[in-house]
């Protein structure tokens, strides 16, 4: 994917892939079957990145499944923040 005219930065760019990277590996483990899929393309000036896994669907606000919610649940968060940065 060509990030040229994109105003995302290198570091934003890596916050948001392991993110979600992170959250889709931890739920395909729960899973028989597992696949995850990225696709990372880019439509006029925008990056849209697409992560799709075996998981079954989550709550639309997104919050943590994992026992340990004081230290987990904070990966979406920095996703958004910085998706909307740029």
């Amino acid at each position: 994917c060509d990030l040229e005219n994109t105003n995302i930065t290198d570091f934003a760019l890596c916050t948001i892939v392991a993110n979600l990277l992170d959250n889709a590996i931890a739920a395909a483990k729960l899973c028989e079957k597992k696949y995850i899929d990225l696709i990372m393309e880019k439509k006029f000036d925008r990056l849209i990145i697409t992560v799709k896994n075996s998981s079954l669907p989550v709550d639309e606000d997104l919050h943590t499944t994992k026992e340990d919610k004081e230290n987990h649940g904070f990966g979406i968060k920095n996703v958004k923040s910085s998706a909307e940065n740029f």
